[in-house]
């Protein structure tokens, strides 16, 4: 019978993802370079390393893994052209948080070539190659948020602080989050979970009543912590004021850095070019793109249908919590708050959505 949980010390999770990291890619949450905890990104894992658990989320989301801000396409050589080397390395992704695991079933409507369409004739079915070679080789390992931070609004959006959507395994502290020696609760939440834990069952103890107990009481204390706004539930307003002169004040301070594109989990727009070498032999890149950028959407002619802050904020508001109810069944924001952390002149997409939601 497979094992569907598991009790195990941080220092040994370590040890047993250090010794994984042979084989594997594996990304766990680190400090930047120069940076504190606040700076804290998806970093390269291996052998003799210390996991770090004291952090509220990551700068940057692990999106950037499987859908690298900058990626080569191909390679070309006049009328020749070769694919991009597929990845050869199985990938585990330790520590994204609930709501950046729930990010990954979103961007899996948009890259990975889904079959649910939820009853949508409009719910796109491409597959984006690149993203779903790395999506099925990656294994994540979510942590959930015993103390979520104060920008956190997974609730409001269908998440918790403890959600399981789009995790393989969910983990969960207990006892002592400061000690190295502290445990971690283990549960598989998909059938290549299952086999993770079976497979390095050795590293692993079985937990008894007073673990899940623990579980239940953590989880209940830190979705009680969180305030549920009425943001899923906007889009008929949103609509209905897509010509409203309020999008005006909400954007009026906004310096269109696009910040809050580049730090969100779904985000996912792009561009492609090409460069090329004397000898005719170049390489096709795409990079991640925003919408709040002017030139994102300027046409050839020179037209451009946004070529305000206004309409761009109202765009991305209009998309995550409108649009993608239509196209994925779904709202595109999970909730995880660093658009409001990161935003250099404190706007904040809650009282932004919540404005026309009381309108």
């Amino acid at each position: 019978m497979a094992v569907d949980m598991g009790i195990i010390t941080k220092d040994n999770l370590g040890k047993l993802l250090g010794d994984l990291s042979k084989t594997r890619d594996v990304y766990a949450p680190a400090p930047g370079p120069g940076t504190g905890r606040e700076g804290m990104e998806y970093r390269s894992f291996a052998s003799g390393g210390k996991l770090d658990f004291a952090y509220p989320s990551t700068r940057l989301s692990s999106k950037g893994i499987l859908f690298p801000q900058r990626e080569v396409l191909l390679f070309f050589k006049v009328a020749e052209q070769q694919g991009a080397p597929p990845p050869d390395r199985e990938i585990i992704i330790f520590g994204l948080r609930p709501c950046d695991a729930k990010a990954f079933t979103f961007l899996d409507t948009v890259f990975g070539g889904s079959d649910d369409t939820k009853g949508n004739p409009l719910y796109r079915k491409f597959l984006d190659p690149y993203y779903a070679e790395r999506r099925k080789r990656t294994l994540f390992i979510s942590l959930a948020c015993n103390e979520p931070p104060y920008a956190c609004f997974c609730t409001s959006v269908g998440g918790s602080p403890f959600g399981t959507e789009g995790a393989d395994i969910t983990a969960v502290e207990l006892g002592d989050t400061r000690s190295e020696k502290g445990r971690l609760l283990l549960t598989a939440r998909t059938a290549p979970g299952k086999d993770f834990l079976e497979a390095n069952k050795s590293s692993f103890g079985s937990p008894a009543a007073p673990d899940t107990a623990m579980n239940d009481t953590l989880k209940k204390k830190a979705e009680a912590s969180l305030k549920v706004l009425p943001v899923a539930e906007v889009k008929k307003k949103l609509d209905e004021s897509f010509d409203d002169e309020a999008w005006e004040a909400v954007t009026v301070n906004c310096l269109g850095c696009g910040v809050c594109t580049y730090v969100c989990p779904t985000c996912h727009c792009f561009d492609i070019t090409d460069e090329t070498g004397n000898d005719g032999s170049g390489v096709r890149l795409r990079t991640w793109d925003s919408c709040q950028y002017p030139l994102f959407t300027k046409h050839a002619s020179g037209h451009n249908p946004r070529v305000s802050k206004k309409q761009r904020m109202r765009q991305r508001t209009m998309h995550k919590f409108s649009y993608t109810v239509e196209t994925a069944g779904m709202v595109s924001c999970v909730g995880c708050g660093r658009c409001v952390r990161y935003c250099p002149v404190n706007l904040d997409i809650r009282e932004s959505v919540l404005s026309f939601a009381q309108s």
